[in-house]
């Protein structure tokens, strides 16, 4: 009998101390202002009509973190906000966003089965240079010497195509490039003062060449699968 007493009161010490606890806790809650809701769904908590503000999404499956971004993304869309989202690879998120029903042209997925990238497109010669070295690895050093080989490319580049295309520069013929700027002049594609400013562009750049075809080789390694698709060559 007296075990029974002693084993019935160290259960209702226990359950005090459980009340107890639990009472302290939702006391420092409340003066911390921690509010705790019923369930909801995520997107309930990112409100879509005020501004954009600072969001930590973190635990959960990442089917619910991906809806929480979605949710931003729409509030972002609303308010004209430009988003961009950086992973690696997470097909949920990209499936949550595609979800949200963003007008068309609003959305954009860069990923292996949407080759839609390109660095270069309709930029001018000067911003390719500019990009070039400013993108550029510690060990592919291209100084604005290089640059202007870049800028010679680019401006004959412009005058076959419409605009400036990553893969364009990555067939570029390197060591034919002066006959055939000679073979666009003799058949009157070029004038002769163009042709004279883009071999010009190519001569002032000649020491760096190797460095330039390196960082174009290196771009092309690293965004194989992404880049845009195009004529390979017009050069």
């Amino acid at each position: 009998m007296g075990d029974f007493s002693t084993l019935l009161y160290r259960w209702i010490e226990r359950r005090k101390l459980k009340k107890t606890l639990a009472q302290v806790d939702i006391e420092n809650q409340s003066n911390k202002g921690v509010v705790k809701y019923q369930l909801s769904d995520i997107e309930a908590f990112i409100e879509r009509d005020p501004s954009v503000g600072s969001y930590i999404i973190s635990g959960g499956s990442s089917h619910i973190r991906a809806k929480a971004i979605s949710a931003a993304v729409a509030c972002s869309a609303m308010q004209n906000i430009p988003v961009v989202i950086l992973h690696e690879g997470d097909r949920s998120v990209e499936r949550a966003i595609q979800s949200i029903g963003l007008p068309v042209g609003m959305l954009t997925i860069v990923n292996s089965a949407s080759e839609n990238y390109d660095p270069f497109y309709n930029r001018n010669a000067q911003e390719i240079g500019l990009l070039a070295i400013n993108s550029q690895r510690d060990n592919i050093k291209i100084t604005p010497v290089g640059q202007q080989y870049i800028s010679g490319i680019a401006e004959f580049i412009q005058t076959k195509a419409a605009a400036n295309y990553c893969r364009l520069f990555m067939t570029c013929p390197h060591e034919q490039l002066f006959e055939k700027i000679d073979n666009a002049l003799a058949k009157g594609k070029l004038t002769d003062s163009q042709a004279s400013h883009i071999k010009s562009l190519l001569l002032q750049g000649q020491t760096e060449v190797s460095n330039v075809r390196a960082f174009l080789d290196d771009l092309s390694t690293n965004c194989s699968g992404y880049l845009y698709q195009r004529k390979s060559s017009i050069i």
